[in-house]
């Protein structure tokens, strides 16, 4: 099939996952003959969003014929229905409805399209959209065809905080780094849970607080501390220095 549709099992930031995989995905149907350029074009809601009626059809049909010969990945692709779910209603579910029905007439998976449309976001959110949104959008992107990406296990989310830290300056102590990864096994157990954003926020918010506790000392002295520590990253547990015992290598 020229088209397909992939919705992340839980967290969008994991479509990240997926974008980075598509060059590569794009070039292999290239080689196949079943794009003739491989190209990827990245796109959201908003860019297919018009601002008067026929304009949002017209912005569709631009974008599609822009994704000749490529990959096209619509991230957050529930954002072209409301948040309390069906395609109508409101002025701005008319457009979202508008390019989902164009998206309809002109997605067909048939030979000859030359050209790969990926849908991401949410599960729940994409299921809502596939069951109250154009019923054709559901028969040409199939869930049970979806792929699912797992959260990043203990192991992975320590490799991207110590890369995030180290192209940062920062430092990270054995203390530190296990500190972080539990604060983040914690998350994990929320829904929504972020993978890469949600390190980046922690090593943020970990600056931060390193940076308010060191206020007191002169720029030039402060500067040169680039150490991070547990308390840094869980201010509650490791007020009193309780550390972890097994240390990540």
């Amino acid at each position: 099939r020229k088209e397909s549709s992939a919705a992340s099992d839980v967290y969008k930031r994991q479509s990240r996952r997926c974008m980075r995989r598509a060059p590569r995905a794009a070039r292999g149907a290239q080689h196949l003959g079943l794009l003739s350029k491989g190209d990827v074009i990245v796109k959201t809601p908003a860019d297919f969003i018009g601002a008067h009626l026929g304009h949002s059809e017209r912005q569709t049909a631009a974008i599609l014929e822009q994704a000749k010969g490529s990959v096209l990945v619509i991230d957050e692709a529930y954002g072209l229905v409301s948040a309390g779910g069906g395609a109508a209603g409101s002025a701005a579910n008319a457009f979202g409805a508008a390019v989902i029905d164009t998206l309809v007439a002109t997605v067909q998976g048939v030979p000859g399209d030359d050209r790969c449309v990926l849908l991401l976001g949410y599960s729940q959110q994409m299921e809502v959209m596939l069951r109250e949104a154009n019923p054709g959008l559901a028969r040409r992107f199939q869930l049970s065809e979806a792929f699912t990406f797992a959260d990043f296990s203990d192991d992975e989310l320590c490799q991207v905080l110590r890369g995030k830290a180290s192209a940062g300056g920062w430092q990270l102590p054995r203390e530190a780094l296990e500190a972080g990864i539990a604060v983040l096994a914690k998350e994990r157990m929320r829904p929504n849970f972020g993978n890469g954003s949600a390190v980046a926020n922690l090593l943020s918010a970990a600056v931060q607080r390193f940076e308010q506790r060191h206020a007191h000392l002169a720029p030039a002295a402060r500067a040169a501390l680039k150490a991070l520590g547990a308390v840094d990253f869980d201010p509650v547990s490791y007020t009193h220095l309780t550390l972890p015992t097994t240390p990540y290598v």
